[in-house]
């Protein structure tokens, strides 16, 4: 076996959820404690509020320092707090939301809306460049975790996490991160922004009640005896370049197999044995007729069906390339006044380029944003040939329009999107030697000069 398909047979082992060999570690500092707390929350400029379960909330504006716990108000014996862009919020089990106006000693008396089926709300921040960006988490009560940047703006579900007591959230430069923790006081962070494939697990802490983030990798433990704990989460990263020559070596043969049939209104997509293995399903999904008008007998011609195979991957300035071959006969024009006989078409080849940003989980997502196709008729009548410009033109025409108004049926598919990324941690892999890398550092994906280049962690 090759040394790209071995590793393809390594990762099948590799699952998402779950504890990894090589998993992240969390050193935890005490930094002091306070009688009777019930909650905790942590902000970005480093404070952190304690509610007690006498109803009254504290700050500490540098506990780390050595800094004195200030009882500025009263709120309630219950309820949860958390922090956004440095403005404390107050959460209470009616389902009613609160913030302070900002100030490190405001009341959390300014009502936000009702979530009434949630469970939990969870604030972060990150960095927009130099600009601050609130990220929020909430928890329904089913176990739905859904995000916005607005609390009174649209909440998307991205998962569930049914066992999940306490969310968090820690932000940074260009990235924020989920944590959570279990019923069963097991720490778990999530690189996809909460998105399900993503959670991992990163240890268990016997003696935890509360936990919240100020920081991306910083977090803040309550423990049973009303101490205080920062967590540092410790992640190894290395930097992964692939150019054009590299990735072809390495998915190419993965790609073997792969093929796409398409008939009337529908095509079906069919994965490689190896691909399959990665998670990415066969799926079937709409397609429009394209027809082309040839211009000097008005005649129109019609597509009926499209077989391609021999698919092959590569890099090309910005964006990442997906070619493949229409097989024998493999694109067929059926003509729609019977003047003409039908055509069928081989050597045939296409080009659809793929644009990579990072999307809704803060992963590598791709899509296509556009088309080029070059062919030639054989074992037909010359007659015929002056069409191909025409027929190539009117081709990349409803494809560009295509993807225009929403195509990427297939790529829209999130297994597709997670079996191109566990193909990028593949060669990270494949690359570094050891074990296998966790999640890619999103906000690091980029394609620039003929090179793939992005972040991973473990």
């Amino acid at each position: 076996m090759n040394r790209p398909l071995a590793l393809a047979a390594c990762l099948l082992s590799l699952s998402v959820g779950t504890t990894l060999a090589d998993a992240a570690t969390i050193t935890w500092t005490r930094i002091g404690a306070l009688a009777g707390a019930a909650d905790i929350a942590g902000c970005t400029d480093g404070r952190i509020y304690v509610r007690t379960d006498d109803g009254n909330l504290h700050l500490n504006r540098n506990p780390a320092g050595g800094a004195a716990w200030e009882r500025f108000t009263w709120v309630a014996n219950y309820g949860s707090l958390t922090c956004a862009n440095n403005v404390l919020y107050y959460f209470t089990p009616e389902g009613a939301l609160f913030r302070t106006d900002g100030s490190p000693l405001g009341l959390p008396n300014v009502f936000v809306d009702w979530f009434r089926s949630t469970r939990e709300i969870a604030g972060g921040t990150a960095l927009a460049f130099i600009f601050p960006v609130a990220r929020f988490l909430r928890l329904d009560h089913g176990g739905a975790v859904l995000t916005a940047s607005d609390p009174t703006g649209v909440w998307a579900q991205v998962g569930t996490a049914g066992g999940a007591q306490h969310l968090a959230v820690g932000g940074g430069f260009m990235d924020w991160r989920a944590y959570a923790k279990n019923t069963d006081n097991s720490v778990w962070e999530n690189a996809g922004q909460g998105c399900d494939p993503y959670w991992r697990n990163l240890g268990t802490r016997a003696s935890l009640d509360d936990l919240s983030a100020y920081h991306l990798d910083r977090l803040i433990a309550l423990d049973h005896d009303d101490s205080i704990h920062l967590g540092t989460i410790t992640h190894e990263r290395r930097e992964i370049q692939v150019t054009h020559t590299e990735l072809a070596a390495f998915a190419n043969p993965l790609l073997a197999g792969t093929r796409l049939r398409a008939h009337g209104s529908s095509a079906t997509f069919t994965p490689s044995g190896a691909m399959a293995a990665f998670g990415l399903a066969g799926v079937t999904f709409p397609l429009p007729e394209a027809s082309f008008r040839w211009w000097e007998f008005g005649t129109t011609y019609s597509t009926n069906n499209i077989n391609l195979s021999r698919f092959t991957i590569g890099l090309d300035g910005s964006h990442v390339t997906l070619d493949a071959v229409f097989e024998e006969a493999g694109l067929e024009l059926l003509t729609s006044n019977g003047v003409f006989p039908n055509i069928d078409i081989s050597d045939f080849r296409g080009r659809l380029s793929l644009s990579g940003q990072v999307g809704r989980c803060g992963q590598p997502d791709f899509s296509a944003t556009g088309a080029v196709f070059n062919g030639a008729f054989h074992g037909v009548d010359n007659v015929f040939s002056f069409v191909v410009a025409e027929m190539n033109g009117g081709i990349r025409t409803r494809v560009q329009d295509e993807l225009r108004n929403g195509g990427n049926s297939l790529l829209a598919n999130s297994a597709s999107q997670l079996a191109l990324q566990q193909a990028m941690l593949g060669f990270a892999q494949f690359r570094t030697g050891g074990g296998p890398w966790s999640h890619i550092v999103g906000p690091t994906f980029r394609v620039d000069g003929g090179r793939m280049r992005f972040s991973v962690e473990r």
